[in-house]
């Protein structure tokens, strides 16, 4: 289903990153939650949505935790350890 609806994922994912960050981050929100979609379609895809959404919310929040955990986890998978350790340290 989410591959079918991947244009319209697309445009949430560029509505969100315009839209100004609550404590919340839609985008985190959105971009961690898909973390196994992203493992079944297109790693690099998920990592550039999740790298983009990191880098427009950069309060300590547990949205942007939750985030950085996807994103560590996807480079490990693209196998970037060097990277995945700097999102963990965060």
């Amino acid at each position: 289903r989410l591959q079918i609806d991947s244009a319209n994922l697309n445009s949430a994912f560029e509505w969100l990153l315009r839209t100004p960050c609550d404590d919340g981050c839609a985008a985190l929100d959105l971009a961690s939650s898909l973390r196994f979609y992203w493992t079944s379609r297109n790693l690099r895809e998920g990592r550039r949505w999740l790298d983009e959404a990191l880098a427009g919310a950069v309060e300590p929040t547990d949205s942007r935790a939750r985030a950085l955990y996807a994103t560590a986890w996807v480079a490990l998978l693209q196998g970037d350890p060097s990277a995945a350790r700097t999102y963990l340290q965060e």
